[in-house]
């Protein structure tokens, strides 16, 4: 296993190979435990194979705070797994997992008591860039909501360091990552001053062009019930503003700094944009689904983002 380590870098090359030996290990046991399972790797052989990988990685990181958790004794008061209450969990593997007061929520094992990895092995390292290149659902994620996700599973020690520096490394992040011009702030709006009910004072940002494969007209689409469709042309618009009681207001061309709240939002959806389409010249629907799941991702983020 340790050689494992050394010349594989890919965590789904390791998770596959382990699963591959753990079924070879099933077919050679006594005739009353034999699991004979053929074909394609099941997901819960690859589950097995993560946790497997867990446990060797953490006996290998901490053997002595391994030893003390194994026959019950208190870990050392300056070791690095005190403040997380560690405990051992023995349902296959023996794997240290965090601990805490939250073990009556409703919610799965992983995520209560996630499993506890050093920060400079390399098997943490693969796993980091598996998540960060490979997981649909980030989409290169930046570093405080890829560190949240990753923690449904896997708490890490210094966790946000590694994570910083693994996402620094990646090839698309940095091609995506243009350099920021600094302009002079001009004072706030009042209507971002005042203390008034949320949705009072809202903006609507149309952001592209977006350039796809097949030729249509330009239109509002939207996905969601309940949406109001604004009329495009000014005409039309301003009547429609008078009847709904709405005043509105035009921000100068190319002043993303006037927009506030939705700007930012238009640049968390262009962050992950960039990085999954790159020069791709998909059609609306395949647009589309993506802007959705960009819009599921940046919908699902923590409040402290």
């Amino acid at each position: 296993m340790f050689i494992l380590f050394t010349v594989e870098s890919k965590f789904r090359k390791m998770q596959r190979v382990t699963a591959s030996i753990l079924r070879f290990i099933n077919h050679i046991r006594p005739n009353g435990q034999r699991q004979h399972r053929y074909g394609p790797l099941l997901i819960e052989e690859l589950a097995q194979a993560t946790l497997a990988l867990a446990s060797f990685v953490q006996k290998e990181a901490f053997p002595v705070n391994f030893h003390h958790l194994s026959v019950g004794q208190e870990l050392h008061r300056k070791s690095k797994l005190i403040p997380f209450k560690v405990f051992l969990d023995t349902s296959r593997f023996t794997v240290p997992r965090i601990g805490g007061r939250i073990c009556q929520a409703a919610l799965p094992v992983c995520q209560k008591h996630p499993i506890v990895l050093t920060s400079d092995h390399p098997f943490t390292h693969a796993l980091i860039r598996s998540y960060h290149e490979d997981r649909y659902e980030l989409m290169h994620a930046p570093p405080q909501m890829f560190l949240s996700a990753l923690r449904r599973r896997f708490w890490v020690l210094n966790g946000r360091s590694v994570v910083r520096k693994i996402i620094r490394r990646c090839v698309i992040c940095f091609r995506a990552k243009s350099v920021l011009m600094q302009q002079k702030m001009d004072g706030l709006p009042r209507s971002r001053l005042e203390g008034v009910y949320p949705f009072l004072n809202t903006g609507v940002d149309f952001c592209g062009p977006m350039y796809i494969r097949q030729h249509s007209k330009r239109s509002f689409l939207h996905h969601k019930q309940g949406a109001i469709p604004i009329p495009k042309d000014e005409a039309r618009r301003d009547d429609w503003c008078e009847k709904s009681a709405i005043e509105w207001h035009l921000i100068p061309p190319r002043s993303p700094h006037f927009g506030g709240l939705w700007e930012a939002g238009v640049r968390s959806t262009k962050y992950h944009l960039k990085r999954i389409t790159g020069t791709a010249n998909m059609n609306l629907e395949q647009y589309t689904t993506v802007l959705t799941r960009i819009e599921a991702i940046l919908n699902s983020r923590p409040t402290y983002i």
